[in-house]
């Protein structure tokens, strides 16, 4: 029998663990070792601990275990462990619906606005080092400054007066060891994210969540989900409504802008959760992660809203099985 390994995901993600089991798959959870006394053994007919996230350990756990050679999947939910997931299910599965080039550009926000240059969805943005004293390249008017590489926010700062600049710098470069020891890069690209940031300049208007989604080279927007406006100075979201309070042209609009973006970044297969500013302007791409958004919030406001099985979907897609039956809705 064939195996799921998933990899350190959070238990609101858990509702893959009925999935997985009507498809006659077993499961094997790799936790932290710090994580390893709260997983519910239970649930998994093995649970191991690494110490460090990389191929040489994770293969090396499975290979303890006796099941290296009956994996069928490498799966998480988790955006620190995205990319390391994408690299096995290409690399040592020869999964071709995983690209690490992809999860690369999603996970690293320079890649990103590179990967974008030639679209409508960037906004203005500048490369500051850390090393050396910086202006505000926009002079007077508001930016945003931002890691290359985070995590729910964590030092991202918006700048209003320009009195306000050298603090926040000082503040978002801070933070840069601490993510960067945290945040598993493969990126071949010498990007030096602890060395720098990004200072974009700050669209106003309305931030939205879109849950784009890939089968066959198809892509397609699930959902649109529409965000409260976020109290400074922090980028957390407050509340989520799906779905957003749009008529069918804007729907159409934003649909349309968010399968343009991911197309742009090569995305073929699986889930992006996708975030942009809406205005009259344009649609401007904020952020991207190659999993289900809110730590599973936006896969039951999902089911809830359609009757759609997003998790189901991804599994399906992941393993190379028709997702369409998960894809229906099922509104009453």
């Amino acid at each position: 029998m064939s195996y799921i390994v998933v990899i350190n995901s959070k238990p609101s993600f858990e509702e893959y663990l009925p999935i997985a089991k009507k498809l006659g798959l077993k499961i094997c959870f790799l936790a932290s070792f710090e994580n390893t006394s709260q997983v519910n053994r239970e649930n998994f007919e093995h649970v191991a601990s690494v110490e460090i996230f990389n191929e040489q350990s994770i293969l090396g756990a499975l290979a303890s275990l006796g099941i290296q050679n009956k994996i069928r999947l490498f799966w998480t939910m988790s955006a620190f462990h995205v990319a390391i997931c994408h690299e096995l299910n290409e690399k040592y599965l020869g999964n071709s619906k995983f690209s690490l080039e992809l999860a690369n550009k999603t996970q690293n926000k320079f890649l990103l606005r590179k990967s974008l240059e030639n679209t409508c969805f960037n906004p203005m943005y500048y490369v500051l080092n850390v090393r050396e004293k910086s202006k505000n390249p926009f002079g007077n008017q508001p930016c945003v400054l931002k890691p290359f590489l985070g995590y729910s926010s964590i030092g991202v700062e918006l700048v209003r007066q320009a009195s306000e600049f050298d603090k926040a710098f000082l503040r978002s470069a801070s933070v840069l060891g601490e993510i960067d020891s945290k945040m598993l890069r493969l990126d071949l690209n010498e990007t030096s994210p602890n060395e720098h940031l990004l200072c974009e300049e700050f669209v106003q208007g309305s931030e939205y969540s879109l849950e784009i989604f890939g089968t066959n080279g198809i892509l397609q927007c699930l959902s649109i989900c529409q965000k409260s406006p976020m109290k400074e100075p922090y980028f957390e979201e407050i509340t989520y409504q799906m779905p957003a309070m749009l008529n069918s042209i804007e729907l159409a609009r934003i649909s349309s802008a968010g399968c343009s973006i991911m197309s742009a970044l090569g995305m073929k297969s699986g889930i992006a959760h996708l975030e942009v500013i809406v205005n009259e302007d344009g649609i401007y791409a904020l952020d991207v992660g190659l999993r289900i958004g809110g730590s599973g919030l936006t896969q039951m406001l999902m089911k809830h809203s359609s009757g759609r099985n997003l998790m189901e979907a991804c599994l399906l897609e992941a393993l190379d099985l028709d997702p369409t039956s998960a894809l229906e809705e099922r509104t009453q």
